[in-house]
């Protein structure tokens, strides 16, 4: 399994759209220690989506 977490950034006015990749996480199969994401990760994602945001808003 693969799952992307995408921010998509659009302006006031609905004109500009920017999609930007945070974080992809592959998943071989499934098992109760493989569910949800390991704190790494979690920790990668919020300062991916925390340097997307400030730079877009910059």
């Amino acid at each position: 399994m693969k799952v992307k977490i995408q921010i998509v950034v659009e302006s006031d006015h609905g004109d500009s759209q920017v999609v930007q990749e945070i974080m992809e996480i592959s998943r071989g199969s499934l098992h109760p220690e493989n569910l949800g994401l390991k704190l790494a990760e979690a920790k990668t994602s919020l300062q991916s989506l925390q340097r997307s945001l400030a730079e877009q808003q910059i």
